[in-house]
């Protein structure tokens, strides 16, 4: 995916060079204004060269609320003698740490909860071409009532294993609208009805996505899910899957949650060694 290329530019280089940018065009025969169309409209891609310490302070209603205007001012001020080549800082809407404001990220590295102290510390690294990355911490487990498979792993997907086993679609379509189950996109459309409506769609080519963006300020409740029930998105993924008769699943995630990116990964190739993802899950013909 082109998405993934730029990506993989500004990893190597720390932003996209015009040379690349030009070379990506040739080998994907995809047109140069496209590929700078979609650099521009994300803020995370570059087309210059970064400062040595690019700094970015979430503005938006939780990180406001617990000083972050304060601790902009007071980053301006102590870096305020250092080129613009050195240090860069402005403000980013929401970085998704609601729970844990103020939120800055330093080099695209999150630091939740910062101080004035904590975010020079991290600037300082980065002027000095350290690592600025701190360790995450390892995940805590969470008793979540919503998991409906408790503590372990032994009989997590076991609903997928029995709906595959019976293939009973037509009753996960009748739960779905016995629970009322909706969208959570704003306009509450029926899941019933949409998984119904895909099913009986008569090209074989069908998807499932799933929205893990949550780019409304305050809102971070994907981010929560994804850290600690992974397997209950990858399973409603797959289900959603099998009952419509998709074959391709996409999780679309923001780039600022890089570390439950790496946790969804986890999962999915997790889901891969068990057979529960890829051709014939399960040792069926699905």
């Amino acid at each position: 995916m082109i998405f993934d290329d730029l990506r993989a530019i500004q990893l190597r280089y720390g932003f996209l060079p015009k040379v690349e940018l030009e070379g990506l065009s040739q080998r994907t025969l995809t047109p140069l204004y496209q590929l700078h169309s979609v650099a521009s409209f994300y803020p995370h891609f570059r087309l210059a060269p970064p400062a040595k310490a690019e700094i970015r302070v979430c503005a938006d209603m939780s990180c406001h609320l617990n000083g972050a205007c304060e601790l902009r001012t007071e980053l301006q001020r102590r870096f305020a003698g250092c080129r613009p080549e050195e240090v860069q800082i402005r403000d980013v809407s929401c970085l998704g740490r609601c729970d844990h404001a103020p939120a800055i990220s330093i080099n695209d590295e999150i630091l939740s909860e910062a101080s004035a102290a904590s975010a020079e510390q991290m600037a300082l690294r980065a002027l000095r071409g350290e690592e600025v990355a701190e360790p995450h911490p390892e995940r805590a487990r969470v008793e979540c009532k919503a998991d409906p498979y408790g503590d372990g792993d032994d009989k997590k997907y076991d609903v997928l294993r029995r709906l595959v086993e019976s293939r009973a679609w037509d009753d996960v379509l009748a739960q779905l609208k016995a629970a009322d189950l909706r969208g959570m996109g704003g306009a509450g459309f029926p899941t019933s009805m949409k998984w119904d409506l895909v099913r009986k769609q008569r090209d074989p080519v069908k998807y499932v996505v799933c929205n893990a963006d949550e780019s409304e300020p305050g809102t971070i409740k994907d981010r929560f899910i994804m850290t600690h029930l992974p397997h209950l998105v990858i399973e409603g993924m797959i289900i959603a899957g099998v009952v419509t008769g998709a074959k391709r699943g996409i999780l679309y995630i923001r780039h600022e949650y890089a570390i439950e990116e790496e946790i969804i990964g986890g999962e999915i190739r997790r889901c891969y060694r068990l057979g529960l993802l890829g051709k014939g899950i399960l040792s069926s013909d699905l």
